[in-house]
């Protein structure tokens, strides 16, 4: 099994982190291949809504100028996944 956890803030090595680090390794420990990926403070644009990625059926933006598609391949594999980001409280 494949375990994928995404951590958006910005923050690393901050609470977010730990807490899905703390969620991965029991599952590492089971034996399940598991990876950590830092989406926080990285650029990630909008969806264009040109439908292009249902045209070519290949779940892939026409977009490639961000880390998304790497992101969406990464999550059409066979897994599970957590994703994870600090509260934001208002200003």
């Amino acid at each position: 099994m494949f375990a994928f956890a995404v951590n958006g803030s910005p923050r690393k090595k901050g609470n977010t982190e730990y807490l899905l680090r703390t969620v991965l390794r029991p599952l590492e420990s089971a034996g399940w291949e598991t990876e950590l990926y830092q989406l926080g403070g990285r650029a990630v644009h909008g969806c264009l809504a040109c439908r292009k990625c249902f045209e070519r059926k290949d779940r892939q933006c026409i977009n490639s100028s961000d880390c998304m598609n790497e992101v969406l391949k990464k999550c059409s594999a066979p897994m599970r996944s957590s994703w994870a980001r600090p509260p934001i409280s208002p200003t």
